[in-house]
């Protein structure tokens, strides 16, 4: 098993997660590819969506 440790806790993570439990900080693990790129576009238009409907504009 592959353990990785947080740069800013030391904190050591055994499994894939891209922030550490501990502190929060990002730590370089990602889900890369075409499944993270659809995360990303996702979480970016829901985003939108809500502050727009936040201003009631839609």
């Amino acid at each position: 098993m592959e353990v990785t440790k947080c740069k800013e806790c030391g904190y050591e993570i055994g499994i894939k997660v891209d922030r550490c439990p501990g502190c929060g900080e990002r730590i370089g693990i990602e889900i890369g590819g075409l499944t993270g790129l659809i995360r990303r576009i996702s979480i970016i238009v829901f985003a939108i969506y809500i502050l727009l409907s936040a201003l009631r504009i839609i």
